[in-house]
């Protein structure tokens, strides 16, 4: 359940910054469970609210309403937007010559934010609270309304290398906000990554198709929550985890921190991309859904893209 409304977000006596607090009751395993007062005034609602108090104080780069979206045909369902003010009026991205270079802090980084570009502190209840928690901070370059950036532990200044607790609290973050359109992105260092500072990318897609509409089939593997997906299936290969249980959070960004090191051992760049999908049918399930044909569960699922490094964007 989500907590009372005027606790969600409280105001701490030593910041100006909201502090959004949370527990793991109010982590959705599956959307349809979400009840209708949590869907009007519930995470993702505090969000927008917050988001939208920072664009009236001026810290967009340009106003993002008018963007043009459109699906293409074809096996894969792609959505593509015309966004030009982003194209022309963001912040130059940084170039990079390595997948794991350090933290450089003479650089632009996430510590020169104004405040009123920040949203809130995200955190979660007797658990590691407070010392460090994430940020959530407006994109003042957004694709949508809502485009954020979850900056895990900002004060700790890590270089942009994906970690345990940075997957946590994106799955974290995920099953919290109740929209089925919510996608966190994580770009790596010579894979399009704009700035050497730990964030992902957070925001509310409103053309659903790719990879979130079509229902791909994975191939299992040896532990439930891991797959791998291939072509045909999709036009890039991926590792792919999907949650199934709340208990199983912590094994799932254990394992993929364990994969992301291994590709940047092997100097491959990579993304993050993190969305509901259907669910996939696996060794464990595959008695359940046989009655159903394809179960209608949309769950949390994380796709590892390895890719081919590129210095910055063309």
């Amino acid at each position: 359940m989500v907590a009372e409304q005027d606790s969600l977000i409280n105001t701490s006596s030593s910041s100006s910054i909201s502090i959004l607090k949370y527990s793991i009751n109010d982590l959705l395993i599956n959307l349809s469970d979400c009840p209708e007062e949590r869907k009007l005034n519930g995470f993702k609602s505090q969000l927008l609210k917050q988001w939208e108090l920072s664009a009236d104080k001026g810290t967009l780069n340009y106003h993002v309403g008018n963007c043009k979206f459109r699906k293409l045909d074809g096996q894969y369902k792609m959505c593509l937007q015309l966004n030009e003010d982003r194209c022309r009026k963001r912040r130059k991205p940084m170039e990079f010559n390595s997948v794991c270079q350090s933290f450089d802090e003479k650089l632009w980084n996430f510590t020169k934010l104004k405040q009123e570009e920040c949203l809130f502190y995200f955190d979660k209840i007797n658990e590691n609270s407070s010392k460090y928690p994430g940020l959530i901070a407006i994109n003042a370059s957004p694709l949508s309304v809502g485009h954020s950036l979850l900056i895990p532990s900002p004060q700790k200044c890590l270089p942009q290398i994906i970690n345990f607790e940075s997957i946590k609290m994106s799955i974290e973050l995920l099953l919290l906000i109740e929209d089925c359109n919510f996608l966190i992105i994580y770009n790596g260092l010579m894979a399009h990554a704009s700035v050497n500072h730990l964030h992902l990318q957070t925001l509310f897609w409103p053309c659903r198709g790719g990879i979130m509409e079509k229902l791909v089939k994975p191939t299992s593997t040896n532990l439930n929550m891991l797959f791998l997906l291939e072509r045909p299936n999709w036009y890039l290969p991926a590792f792919v985890f999907q949650l199934v249980n709340l208990n199983d959070i912590d094994k799932i960004s254990k394992l993929l921190e364990i994969c992301a090191k291994f590709l940047i051992q092997k100097g491959i760049a990579h993304n993050l991309f993190i969305c509901r999908s259907k669910q996939f049918i696996n060794q464990s399930n595959k008695a359940e859904n046989k009655l159903n044909n394809e179960c209608s569960k949309e769950l949390v699922t994380l796709y590892l893209f390895p890719r081919k490094p590129s210095k910055g964007y063309s």
